[in-house]
């Protein structure tokens, strides 16, 4: 009896071993699977969650490159664009110079259309594309179609445009010389003006926006006041005294030189206060163009043909 107990209490054990030893390997195996699927669902997990925030960076950088831009512009030229664009130079208040695209501008029945046309000065909408600014939306101020109607006003409100295209650099912001630019387009859509010395002060003004003016309170070589001089010197810009050295420069009579002075220093819906002859006009004219055809990129060509024609 003991032994047929101890046999069975022996089978019984090992049986018992055995059914443990069995529900450990598949506790070990269970685990073992749920370990790596919870791995596996962890690693796609985290891929997911990369790839939304790339998504969402993306979405991020899309809408902050098309943040609206708000700008008192004129519009300097334009080129057409592929079938419908127009690809527009203006010049911006708070942006400075720019170049933007207007889609489906040159279609007749385009809300842009009367926008783009030449002259336009309007309240525009931009927003910044990967390299250009395009064009939302905009309201118009003056369209100055007035100054088509006359030959001289048409030509030198192209002149001015041609001056800021030329001389100010793209993105430079100067508000002074856009409320200047923006009065002489106003002043040349009167017949109040001699539109000679307009352009003369305005040209002044832009030489002196751009790094260029002229000094003529004091001598531009040695420093001492001087009140009238008959010599502009083209190196040091500005007057010459009497006893520095005149080269590189040009001779102006004393008129000629208190009339560049006046036209500098006084507000330019005043200059009709300003009385001079044809020949101090040549030589003021002289100068300024000078200057300006020297030291900038390229030469303004706007006022040949008028000058052709008066000649």
């Amino acid at each position: 009896t003991a032994k047929k107990t101890e046999t069975v209490t022996k089978a019984a054990a090992d049986k018992a071993e055995k059914t443990t030893k069995s529900v450990a390997e598949k506790a070990e195996k269970a685990t073992k699977a749920v370990a790596e699927k919870t791995a596996k669902a962890t690693k796609e997990t985290a891929k997911k969650a990369e790839k939304a925030i790339k998504e969402t960076a993306k979405k991020a950088e899309k809408a902050a490159d098309k943040t609206l831009l708000f700008a008192k512009s004129r519009i300097l030229r334009y080129e057409d664009y592929k079938e419908n664009d127009k690809l527009i130079w203006a010049y911006c208040e708070e942006l400075g110079k720019i170049t933007f695209i207007a889609k489906g501008a040159k279609k007749s029945k385009s809300k842009n259309l009367a926008l783009t046309l030449p002259l336009c000065f309007a309240d525009y909408i931009f927003f910044k594309g990967r390299n250009l600014y395009n064009l939302q939306e905009g309201k118009i101020i003056n369209s100055f179609q007035g100054l088509l109607d006359n030959l001289d006003k048409l030509t030198y409100s192209s002149y001015i445009c041609e001056l800021i295209d030329i001389c100010v650099e793209d993105g430079e912001v100067n508000k002074e010389l856009f409320k200047e630019f923006i009065t002489c387009l106003y002043l040349l859509n009167t017949d109040a003006m001699d539109y000679e010395l307009l352009i003369r002060a305005f040209e002044l003004r832009l030489l002196n926006a751009t790094g260029y003016g002229l000094q003529f309170d004091k001598c531009s070589i040695c420093k001492k006041n001087i009140n009238t001089s008959e010599y502009i010197s083209l190196s040091y810009f500005g007057g010459v005294c009497d006893t520095c050295n005149k080269e590189y420069g040009i001779y102006i009579s004393r008129a000629g030189f208190n009339a560049l002075r006046f036209l500098s220093k006084t507000s330019m819906d005043k200059i009709y206060r300003l009385n001079i002859d044809k020949n101090i006009k040549k030589q003021i004219e002289k100068i300024t163009t000078f200057i300006i055809n020297s030291n900038y990129s390229r030469k303004p060509k706007s006022l040949e043909m008028l000058n052709y024609i008066k000649e």
